[in-house]
Protein backbone atom coordinates (compact mmCIF):
# COMPACT_ATOMS: atom_id res chain seq x y z
CA UNK A 1 0.00 0.00 0.00
CA UNK A 2 1.81 3.66 -0.99
CA UNK A 3 1.85 6.00 1.76
CA UNK A 4 -0.55 8.29 -0.17
CA UNK A 5 -3.49 5.68 -0.19
CA UNK A 6 -2.66 4.90 3.21
CA UNK A 7 -2.60 8.49 4.36
CA UNK A 8 -6.51 8.67 2.73
CA UNK A 9 -7.32 5.57 4.22
CA UNK A 10 -6.53 6.62 7.62
CA UNK A 11 -8.03 10.04 6.70
CA UNK A 12 -11.20 8.32 6.27
CA UNK A 13 -11.24 5.88 9.25
CA UNK A 14 -10.56 8.66 11.39
CA UNK A 15 -13.30 10.98 10.07
CA UNK A 16 -16.11 9.07 9.18
CA UNK A 17 -19.24 9.60 11.28
CA UNK A 18 -19.94 6.21 11.62
CA UNK A 19 -18.55 4.09 14.29
CA UNK A 20 -16.04 1.81 12.84
CA UNK A 21 -14.30 -1.36 14.73
CA UNK A 22 -11.93 -4.02 13.37
CA UNK A 23 -11.11 -7.39 15.07
CA UNK A 24 -8.47 -9.91 15.17
CA UNK A 25 -9.44 -13.47 13.75
CA UNK A 26 -9.78 -14.36 17.89
CA UNK A 27 -12.09 -11.28 18.61
CA UNK A 28 -9.73 -9.54 20.53
CA UNK A 29 -10.50 -5.31 19.08
CA UNK A 30 -7.51 -4.28 17.15
CA UNK A 31 -9.00 -0.31 16.30
CA UNK A 32 -12.14 1.68 16.55
CA UNK A 33 -12.47 5.59 15.21
CA UNK A 34 -13.46 8.64 16.82
CA UNK A 35 -17.07 8.16 16.02
CA UNK A 36 -17.19 4.72 17.33
CA UNK A 37 -15.67 5.73 20.89
CA UNK A 38 -17.77 8.41 21.15
CA UNK A 39 -21.21 6.31 20.68
CA UNK A 40 -19.91 4.05 23.04
CA UNK A 41 -18.10 6.09 25.40
CA UNK A 42 -14.53 4.33 25.26
CA UNK A 43 -11.41 5.68 25.39
CA UNK A 44 -9.43 4.10 22.76
CA UNK A 45 -5.94 3.75 24.53
CA UNK A 46 -8.04 2.07 27.82
CA UNK A 47 -10.19 -1.02 25.30
CA UNK A 48 -7.89 -1.79 22.33
CA UNK A 49 -6.39 -5.42 22.94
CA UNK A 50 -9.23 -6.66 24.93
CA UNK A 51 -11.62 -9.36 23.78
CA UNK A 52 -14.76 -7.89 22.69
CA UNK A 53 -17.17 -10.32 24.14
CA UNK A 54 -16.18 -9.61 27.46
CA UNK A 55 -15.76 -5.33 26.26
CA UNK A 56 -19.12 -5.69 25.09
CA UNK A 57 -20.81 -8.16 27.33
CA UNK A 58 -24.44 -5.69 28.21
CA UNK A 59 -24.22 -5.18 24.47
CA UNK A 60 -25.22 -8.78 22.95
CA UNK A 61 -26.16 -7.64 19.60
CA UNK A 62 -22.78 -5.41 18.65
CA UNK A 63 -20.99 -9.19 20.07
CA UNK A 64 -22.62 -11.22 17.89
CA UNK A 65 -21.64 -8.79 15.02
CA UNK A 66 -18.29 -9.12 16.07
CA UNK A 67 -17.68 -12.34 16.70
CA UNK A 68 -20.18 -14.39 14.42
CA UNK A 69 -18.43 -14.46 10.98
CA UNK A 70 -20.42 -13.63 7.65
CA UNK A 71 -22.65 -10.79 6.55
CA UNK A 72 -24.58 -9.84 9.77
CA UNK A 73 -26.86 -6.21 10.64
CA UNK A 74 -28.54 -5.53 14.07
CA UNK A 75 -29.61 -3.18 16.50
CA UNK A 76 -27.38 -2.06 18.67
CA UNK A 77 -28.24 -0.12 21.83
CA UNK A 78 -25.69 3.08 22.68
CA UNK A 79 -25.53 4.60 25.67
CA UNK A 80 -28.64 7.02 27.01
CA UNK A 81 -30.99 4.75 25.39
CA UNK A 82 -29.55 5.76 22.16
CA UNK A 83 -29.79 3.14 18.81
CA UNK A 84 -27.67 2.40 16.00
CA UNK A 85 -27.71 0.27 13.10
CA UNK A 86 -25.28 -1.60 12.62
CA UNK A 87 -23.70 -3.82 9.90
CA UNK A 88 -20.74 -6.83 9.90
CA UNK A 89 -18.34 -8.55 7.31
CA UNK A 90 -15.40 -10.62 7.62
CA UNK A 91 -11.99 -9.26 6.88
CA UNK A 92 -9.96 -10.83 4.31
CA UNK A 93 -6.84 -11.49 6.77
CA UNK A 94 -8.92 -12.70 9.48
CA UNK A 95 -11.25 -10.90 12.02
CA UNK A 96 -14.25 -8.45 11.48
CA UNK A 97 -14.88 -5.13 10.90
CA UNK A 98 -18.11 -3.20 11.97
CA UNK A 99 -19.92 -0.27 11.13
CA UNK A 100 -22.15 1.44 13.29
CA UNK A 101 -24.71 4.65 12.27
CA UNK A 102 -26.65 6.13 14.89
CA UNK A 103 -30.41 5.96 13.97
CA UNK A 104 -31.64 7.90 17.26
CA UNK A 105 -32.94 10.98 16.06
CA UNK A 106 -34.84 9.25 12.63
CA UNK A 107 -36.32 6.82 15.66
CA UNK A 108 -37.77 9.53 17.76
CA UNK A 109 -39.23 11.23 14.95
CA UNK A 110 -40.63 7.51 13.73
CA UNK A 111 -42.27 7.03 17.20
CA UNK A 112 -43.45 10.73 17.47
CA UNK A 113 -45.32 10.22 14.43
CA UNK A 114 -46.58 6.83 15.31
CA UNK A 115 -47.93 8.34 18.70
CA UNK A 116 -49.44 11.32 16.89
CA UNK A 117 -51.33 9.05 14.32
CA UNK A 118 -52.50 7.40 17.16
CA UNK A 119 -54.02 10.52 19.23
CA UNK A 120 -54.95 12.26 16.03
CA UNK A 121 -57.38 8.92 15.55
CA UNK A 122 -58.94 8.65 19.20
CA UNK A 123 -59.83 12.44 18.99
CA UNK A 124 -61.54 11.66 15.79
CA UNK A 125 -63.67 9.12 16.67
CA UNK A 126 -65.57 10.65 19.92
CA UNK A 127 -66.48 13.35 18.19
CA UNK A 128 -67.61 11.30 15.22
CA UNK A 129 -69.75 9.10 17.25
CA UNK A 130 -71.67 11.57 18.47
CA UNK A 131 -72.63 13.11 15.51
CA UNK A 132 -73.59 9.57 13.98
CA UNK A 133 -75.69 9.46 16.96
CA UNK A 134 -77.32 12.71 17.14
CA UNK A 135 -78.08 12.56 13.04
CA UNK A 136 -79.72 8.47 14.31
CA UNK A 137 -81.91 10.78 16.65
CA UNK A 138 -83.06 13.46 14.43
CA UNK A 139 -85.13 11.09 12.36
CA UNK A 140 -87.03 9.89 15.70
CA UNK A 141 -88.70 13.13 16.31
CA UNK A 142 -91.15 12.57 13.23
CA UNK A 143 -90.78 12.24 9.56
CA UNK A 144 -88.34 14.15 8.00
CA UNK A 145 -88.82 16.03 4.12
CA UNK A 146 -86.94 14.33 1.38
CA UNK A 147 -84.79 17.19 1.29
CA UNK A 148 -84.07 17.04 5.21
CA UNK A 149 -83.77 13.01 4.70
CA UNK A 150 -81.05 13.61 1.57
CA UNK A 151 -78.92 16.03 3.61
CA UNK A 152 -79.28 13.95 6.54
CA UNK A 153 -77.78 10.82 4.60
CA UNK A 154 -74.87 13.34 3.72
CA UNK A 155 -74.10 14.20 7.25
CA UNK A 156 -74.29 10.57 7.89
CA UNK A 157 -72.16 9.52 4.49
CA UNK A 158 -69.17 12.63 5.20
CA UNK A 159 -69.33 10.65 9.19
CA UNK A 160 -68.80 7.36 8.09
CA UNK A 161 -66.25 8.53 5.86
CA UNK A 162 -64.29 10.67 8.54
CA UNK A 163 -64.49 7.22 10.86
CA UNK A 164 -63.06 5.11 8.07
CA UNK A 165 -59.81 7.99 8.10
CA UNK A 166 -59.83 7.54 11.84
CA UNK A 167 -59.33 3.65 11.46
CA UNK A 168 -56.77 4.68 8.63
CA UNK A 169 -54.81 6.14 11.04
CA UNK A 170 -55.25 3.55 13.58
CA UNK A 171 -54.03 0.25 11.07
CA UNK A 172 -51.17 3.02 9.85
CA UNK A 173 -49.94 3.78 12.74
CA UNK A 174 -49.95 0.27 13.92
CA UNK A 175 -48.61 -1.03 10.50
CA UNK A 176 -45.82 1.01 10.52
CA UNK A 177 -44.69 0.28 14.62
CA UNK A 178 -44.54 -3.64 13.06
CA UNK A 179 -47.01 -4.72 15.10
CA UNK A 180 -48.24 -7.99 14.32
CA UNK A 181 -51.73 -8.56 12.22
CA UNK A 182 -54.51 -11.51 12.39
CA UNK A 183 -53.76 -14.10 11.15
CA UNK A 184 -56.63 -16.21 10.42
CA UNK A 185 -58.71 -18.06 7.39
CA UNK A 186 -60.62 -15.59 5.71
CA UNK A 187 -63.59 -15.75 2.61
CA UNK A 188 -62.18 -13.17 0.31
CA UNK A 189 -65.28 -13.66 -1.68
CA UNK A 190 -67.36 -12.74 1.07
CA UNK A 191 -64.79 -9.61 1.92
CA UNK A 192 -65.34 -8.58 -1.79
CA UNK A 193 -69.03 -8.88 -1.70
CA UNK A 194 -69.50 -7.04 1.36
CA UNK A 195 -67.30 -4.41 0.64
CA UNK A 196 -69.08 -3.88 -3.18
CA UNK A 197 -72.58 -3.85 -1.16
CA UNK A 198 -70.60 -1.06 1.15
CA UNK A 199 -69.85 0.97 -2.12
CA UNK A 200 -73.01 0.04 -4.35
CA UNK A 201 -75.12 3.55 -3.10
CA UNK A 202 -71.95 5.70 -3.73
CA UNK A 203 -71.50 3.90 -7.04
CA UNK A 204 -74.93 4.59 -7.86
CA UNK A 205 -74.71 8.14 -7.48
CA UNK A 206 -72.14 8.71 -9.74
CA UNK A 207 -73.41 6.40 -12.43
CA UNK A 208 -70.90 4.14 -11.71
CA UNK A 209 -71.52 -0.23 -12.03
CA UNK A 210 -69.08 -2.52 -10.09
CA UNK A 211 -68.76 -5.80 -11.45
CA UNK A 212 -67.58 -8.53 -9.50
CA UNK A 213 -65.82 -11.80 -10.98
CA UNK A 214 -64.59 -14.34 -8.49
CA UNK A 215 -63.30 -17.64 -9.77
CA UNK A 216 -65.59 -20.56 -8.44
CA UNK A 217 -64.12 -21.79 -5.93
CA UNK A 218 -61.42 -19.42 -4.33
CA UNK A 219 -60.39 -20.86 -1.27
CA UNK A 220 -59.78 -19.23 1.90
CA UNK A 221 -56.91 -17.75 2.65
CA UNK A 222 -54.73 -16.23 5.84
CA UNK A 223 -54.57 -12.46 6.69
CA UNK A 224 -56.62 -10.44 9.13
CA UNK A 225 -60.11 -9.90 7.87
CA UNK A 226 -61.14 -6.52 8.91
CA UNK A 227 -57.65 -5.27 7.29
CA UNK A 228 -57.99 -6.80 4.23
CA UNK A 229 -62.03 -5.92 4.06
CA UNK A 230 -60.29 -2.18 4.27
CA UNK A 231 -57.89 -2.98 1.94
CA UNK A 232 -60.21 -3.71 -0.94
CA UNK A 233 -63.26 -1.11 0.34
CA UNK A 234 -60.16 1.07 -0.33
CA UNK A 235 -59.11 0.15 -4.23
CA UNK A 236 -62.67 -0.19 -5.65
CA UNK A 237 -63.12 3.41 -3.56
CA UNK A 238 -60.96 5.24 -5.81
CA UNK A 239 -61.89 3.13 -8.84
CA UNK A 240 -65.65 4.43 -8.16
CA UNK A 241 -64.29 8.07 -7.03
CA UNK A 242 -62.22 8.25 -10.55
CA UNK A 243 -64.49 6.92 -12.93
CA UNK A 244 -66.65 8.78 -15.43
CA UNK A 245 -70.16 7.92 -15.33
CA UNK A 246 -71.23 5.65 -17.28
CA UNK A 247 -68.13 3.34 -17.18
CA UNK A 248 -67.37 0.05 -14.78
CA UNK A 249 -65.38 -0.56 -11.73
CA UNK A 250 -64.14 -4.54 -12.25
CA UNK A 251 -63.05 -6.88 -9.44
CA UNK A 252 -61.47 -9.69 -9.92
CA UNK A 253 -60.37 -12.57 -7.76
CA UNK A 254 -58.49 -16.19 -8.74
CA UNK A 255 -56.24 -18.91 -7.70
CA UNK A 256 -52.95 -19.10 -9.30
CA UNK A 257 -51.02 -22.27 -7.94
CA UNK A 258 -50.93 -21.75 -4.68
CA UNK A 259 -51.58 -18.02 -4.63
CA UNK A 260 -54.67 -16.16 -4.61
CA UNK A 261 -55.04 -12.87 -6.24
CA UNK A 262 -57.31 -10.03 -6.40
CA UNK A 263 -57.58 -6.91 -8.41
CA UNK A 264 -59.10 -3.83 -9.32
CA UNK A 265 -59.59 -2.13 -12.01
CA UNK A 266 -61.17 0.87 -14.09
CA UNK A 267 -62.64 2.44 -17.33
CA UNK A 268 -60.51 5.25 -16.80
CA UNK A 269 -58.28 6.90 -19.52
CA UNK A 270 -54.43 7.42 -19.08
CA UNK A 271 -55.25 11.39 -19.55
CA UNK A 272 -58.04 11.26 -16.98
CA UNK A 273 -55.61 9.40 -14.59
CA UNK A 274 -53.09 12.17 -15.68
CA UNK A 275 -55.86 15.30 -15.11
CA UNK A 276 -57.73 14.02 -12.39
CA UNK A 277 -58.07 16.19 -9.49
CA UNK A 278 -55.99 14.72 -6.48
CA UNK A 279 -58.07 14.50 -3.35
CA UNK A 280 -57.33 12.43 0.00
CA UNK A 281 -54.07 12.21 2.22
CA UNK A 282 -52.32 9.09 0.83
CA UNK A 283 -52.96 7.77 3.85
CA UNK A 284 -55.25 4.91 2.64
CA UNK A 285 -53.04 3.93 -0.51
CA UNK A 286 -50.07 3.26 2.12
CA UNK A 287 -52.03 1.49 4.74
CA UNK A 288 -53.13 -0.60 2.13
CA UNK A 289 -49.26 -1.41 1.08
CA UNK A 290 -48.45 -1.67 4.47
CA UNK A 291 -50.85 -4.14 4.80
CA UNK A 292 -49.59 -6.19 1.89
CA UNK A 293 -45.98 -5.80 2.78
CA UNK A 294 -46.90 -7.21 6.33
CA UNK A 295 -48.38 -10.64 5.06
CA UNK A 296 -45.32 -11.05 2.24
CA UNK A 297 -47.91 -10.07 -0.68
CA UNK A 298 -47.24 -7.38 -3.09
CA UNK A 299 -47.67 -3.71 -3.18
CA UNK A 300 -51.03 -2.87 -3.95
Amino acid sequence: MTDDLEFQLNFLFQTAAEGILLTDADGYLLRLNPAAAAMLELSPDEVLGQHTAQLFKYRPALVRLLNQAGDRQAEVTLPHKRLATGSATDRPGGGRIVLLHDVTERHDIDSRRENLLRQVAHDFRNPLNALSGYADLVGKFGDLAPEQEKYLGRVRQTAGKLYDLAETLVDLAWVEAGMSLEHKPVELAHLIREAANLLTPEAHERDVTIVISIQDPVPSVMGDPRRLREAIKGLLDNGVRYSSPGSNVAIHAWQDGTKVYCSVGDQASASAWQTRPTSGTGCGARRMNGCARSRGAASV
